[in-house]
């Protein structure tokens, strides 16, 4: 009786398996994909696969298409989705104000409150990144009412975002966002930036310093926000005695500074600052001094 031969040749995959296992891989960064022939031979593949109304993978599409700067596309993707949640209008909210299509992106955020669904705490701030320039300010009012009537306040995504816009629409604006600052019961060191960084451009720098001096943590941000405001308004005094109170703190938490660098030394000699102008004899050292000091901050991350 002979000997059954065994099958050496191995089981081929069904093909189903196989592509659907490459869509899978393509759709996990399609989000990020900014070439559109890639984004459409991959749309085409979805719609093969009938996923074009699958709630995970439209909103990536979307997101590719509006990276392409094909918003058209992306709202017709949309559209074919008979119920779409919050987070696919939030979406397409994003890709539309990527777009600078700020118009349409309130549009989409009123036709999602017309369908009964409510903005969750990634609207609002999507919606505000649209609004900037004083005109704007009504519509930011608007929103922040809106927010605070849904209880996202207390979400300090949203308030951290609307005092960002407000400080955007110039000294009423400023105002606007001092007072929500003044009303937060929590606040983290990205509310603080933000107050201190619109009264910076609002040209307020002893209240932006007061704010500053009470941080209880400080960032790269918060430094360097302070410096430019010096160095924007020419205060060249000021911003000395702040390179000095900057060195002073690196030192107390034992922070190594570049070699050669110090407080208010240069070229190993001291200087004393009273109102800077181009007159000094130092003062191309002086500002290289600034921007190694820049550096430095950049390296530090976080001074407390």
């Amino acid at each position: 009786m002979s000997k059954l031969t065994p099958l050496t040749s191995p089981m081929r995959v069904p093909a189903w398996v196989s592509t659907r296992r490459l869509l899978e891989e393509q759709l996990h960064d399609l989000h990020k994909c900014g070439n559109f022939n890639r984004v459409k031979q991959v749309h085409a593949q979805i719609i093969k696969q009938d996923l074009h109304t699958d709630l995970y993978v439209v909103p990536k599409l979307i997101s590719a298409l509006s990276t392409c700067k094909h918003i058209d596309l992306a709202v017709t993707v949309f559209k074919q989705v008979e119920d779409p949640n919050v987070q696919l209008y939030n979406t397409l909210i994003r890709a539309c104000v990527h777009n600078s299509e700020v118009f349409l992106a309130f549009s989409v955020f009123f036709e999602m409150q017309r369908n009964w669904l409510f903005p969750d705490n990634f609207t609002y701030p999507f919606l505000l990144k649209a609004c900037n320039g004083e005109s704007w300010l009504p519509l930011v009012r608007m929103i922040h009412n809106h927010a605070e009537k849904c209880g996202f306040l207390g979400d300090l995504f949203v308030p951290n975002a609307l005092i960002d816009s407000y400080c955007k629409c110039g000294a009423l604006g400023v105002g606007y966002a001092a007072r929500l600052f003044a009303s937060m019961e929590d606040r983290d060191v990205v509310s603080w930036n933000s107050m201190i960084g619109g009264l910076v451009k609002g040209g307020e720098l002893t209240r932006a310093r007061q704010l500053f001096d009470e941080m209880p943590r400080r960032d790269v941000v918060s430094w360097n926000t302070m410096l430019d405001g010096y160095a924007k308004a020419g205060d060249m005094d000021e911003a000395f005695k702040f390179v000095a109170h900057v060195r002073l703190q690196m030192k107390s938490t034992g922070i190594q500074k570049p070699s050669g660098a110090s407080a208010i030394e240069l070229d190993d000699e001291l200087h004393e600052f009273t109102v800077f102008d181009k007159s000094h004899p130092k003062s191309d050292g002086i500002y290289q001094m600034i921007e190694r000091l820049r550096e430095d901050i950049q390296e530090v991350c976080c001074v407390p």
